[in-house]
């Protein structure tokens, strides 16, 4: 890489998918103890990645396709599901339609994932995944619009939803490294 690395910016290897001519696939095992297979050609690649907390314009849901907002909590303990579910989550659909103005908001594929911590080890918890991805397309994020909405709430939300995008908690508290709550929501706007 020819650019200068900084306190701001580093050099990582991302792994990417390589267009290979097959159509490749991610089996989820029913048993999250189990390993997920993939098919599919790889390639790390090497990247320069950059500290969006530092840039002079703010990363904008509009212009970059997400926002880093700092939004506190009333989630004392993100191990526990049914905190996590009766707090986080009404928080997070809040936030959200402040964010972009949408009118109604479904949370849902909440994953937890801890650095780690092998899958099934934890109920429910999951390594954090090794790979760039996009977790929908543009014919399935519709279709978790028909999923998660009431009918005719959908069919007038469709022409105007957005893909469902992902939230992502990281929580700093120093001294360890807490677990990565990852979800999709769908938004109707």
């Amino acid at each position: 890489m020819s650019s200068a690395l900084t306190p701001h910016r580093i050099e990582a290897e991302l792994t990417f998918l390589v267009r290979s001519g097959g159509k490749p696939k991610v089996v989820m095992p029913a048993d999250p103890a189990d390993r997920i297979e993939r098919t599919g050609t790889y390639e790390s690649v090497p990247v320069v990645i950059h500290d969006a907390r530092h840039q002079s314009k703010p990363p904008t849901i509009d212009r970059e396709g997400f926002a880093l907002v700092r939004s506190p909590t009333a989630v004392p303990d993100f191990y526990d599901p049914d905190i996590v579910q009766a707090r986080y989550y009404p928080e997070v659909v809040e936030w959200l339609k402040q964010c972009t103005g949408a009118s109604a908001v479904r949370v849902f594929e909440h994953t937890v994932r801890v650095q780690g911590e092998p899958n099934g080890a934890v109920a429910g918890v999951r390594q954090p995944v090794a790979f760039v991805h996009n977790d929908y397309t543009e014919q399935s994020a519709w279709q978790r619009v028909r999923d998660f909405f009431p009918q005719e709430e959908a069919a007038r939300l469709q022409p105007r939803a957005v893909t469902p995008p992902t939230f992502d908690l990281g929580v700093d508290h120093g001294r360890c490294q807490p677990p990565l709550h990852g979800g999709h929501v769908a938004l109707g706007l």
